[in-house]
């Protein structure tokens, strides 16, 4: 399973991203990868990394932080 999701924010002219990544790793494991930071700048603000043993707990998280964005107001980025 692969997912990945771009999301921003605007907010008095200052926009925000977070980009949230479910993929599987080589050794039967898998990565919720998050990265976030501000548009002007070229460096991400921080990247976190979560491992989990299966996919089920993997997706739960992935889903968890996704719906926890969209109440903040990051909306998805059109592509």
């Amino acid at each position: 399973m692969w997912r990945k999701t771009l999301v921003r924010r605007t907010e008095c002219g200052n926009t925000r991203y977070y980009r949230l990544e479910l993929h599987p790793t080589l050794f039967n494991e898998y990565i919720v990868e998050r990265e976030y930071g501000n548009v002007r700048y070229r460096r991400p603000t921080g990247i976190k990394i979560d491992y989990f043993y299966d996919e089920e707990s993997a997706k739960s998280r992935y889903l968890s932080i996704l719906r926890q964005k969209k109440n903040k107001g990051y909306r998805d980025q059109l592509q």
